[in-house]
């Protein structure tokens, strides 16, 4: 396990126009939140999970395979806030989303400490969940229901769960 305390750079790979859509499910046992693109899972040849820890024990896991961004999990929810309007941002590039630091080590895990907090909508369906500190420079469509949000320095700001089933209800 690799401990980073820098946040998590982002380089945006440009690519399909049509891209795929995340299924979300809930573990009810758990009340963990997951989900993947398993068509890049599974042709991938190195995974790894860059685990996002605020101090207050948040975890939030991002699913990397072959250093691109397929997948989320929220492990541990970090503070949540219901907001009324909520809504997404539209996102100003679509493609893979490239993190380094899971290719710059040989490990399945890197941890990153950062503050984390929550911004949802009433029904659950849209997610926010605020990366650090840094104002929102870029949002990246990675995936129909799945958009990063990146800062001017090109750090991971935050990300979008869009069209997440209610809790306890079937995949999206």
């Amino acid at each position: 396990m690799v401990d980073i305390r820098t946040g998590v750079e982002a380089q945006v790979k440009p690519g399909a126009t049509d891209l795929s859509a995340i299924p979300f499910r809930w573990d009810v046992e758990t009340e963990i939140l997951a989900g993947s693109l398993e068509d890049m899972v599974s042709t991938a040849t190195s995974h790894c999970t860059v685990e996002l820890e605020d101090r207050l024990g948040a975890v939030v896991s991002l699913d990397v395979a072959d250093g691109l961004l397929c997948g989320v999990e929220i492990v541990v929810w970090p503070k949540s806030e219901v907001v009324p309007a909520i809504r997404a941002p539209d996102a100003t590039s679509r493609g893979g989303l490239f993190l380094p630091i899971a290719m710059d080590t040989d490990l399945p895990i890197v941890e990153v400490d950062t503050s984390l907090d929550c911004e949802l909508a009433p029904d659950e369906s849209v997610i926010h969940l605020i990366v650090g500190s840094a104002e929102v420079a870029d949002s990246v469509a990675v995936a129909k229901n799945f958009i990063v949000d990146l800062d001017s320095s090109r750090m991971l700001a935050g990300v979008w769960l869009l069209n997440v089933p209610p809790f306890g209800g079937r995949e999206s």
